[in-house]
């Protein structure tokens, strides 16, 4: 019960042995609730044959198994969790029950979610402007990111700038009517 992880202990049969306080708060039962139910009562039918039969067969078959799936918990709405499953070999060498033991990772998905799809908008902008894009990394001032446009307005190819430093990189433009600036 110290554990903030999710974890519980099912039999061959589907049924709950134990469950933590942190899988109950997060299935939104007591563990008066979830202990002597079947995984099949607690979840429903259709997500214990879509998402669940198989994992716990594979598990009970030996193979320890690691997923990250989306979840409806009745208690927050649809999270995602890293599950993982562990085989529990009992005093004749059969596998007797699952351990399963998981954690809420939603907020870490979605923030991964939300940078990709800022990289995606990055890109697309960085792809298509006619301005010289670029992007350095801090601590060594190695270009990161050198958008096509450099080539356009420098002359040199990206694999020829990312030979230069960033200061002593010169960029001379013509400018109509005006010479050149550098």
């Amino acid at each position: 019960n110290a554990s903030k992880e999710f974890m519980a202990l099912i039999d061959r049969n589907g049924f709950f042995e134990a469950a933590n306080e942190a899988f109950c708060r997060a299935v939104g039962n007591r563990s008066s609730e979830i202990l002597g139910r079947s995984v099949f009562e607690l979840c429903g039918k259709e997500t214990f044959h879509r998402k669940i039969k198989e994992f716990l067969d594979r598990c009970f078959e030996g193979a320890e198994l690691h997923e990250e799936v989306w979840y409806p918990a009745s208690a927050h709405g649809t999270r995602c969790y890293d599950v993982r499953a562990y085989p529990y070999v009992g005093e004749r060498g059969v596998v007797s029950h699952v351990v399963v033991v998981s954690r809420d990772i939603t907020e870490r998905k979605r923030a991964v979610e939300a940078l990709e799809e800022s990289e995606e908008r990055f890109r697309f902008l960085a792809e298509n402007t006619g301005d010289a894009i670029y992007r350095l990394k801090y601590d060594s001032m190695d270009y990161d990111y050198l958008g096509p446009a450099i080539k356009k307005l420098t002359g040199y190819s990206a694999d020829e700038i990312d030979a230069v430093r960033f200061s002593s990189l010169v960029i001379r433009i013509e400018m109509p009517g005006e010479g050149s600036v550098s």
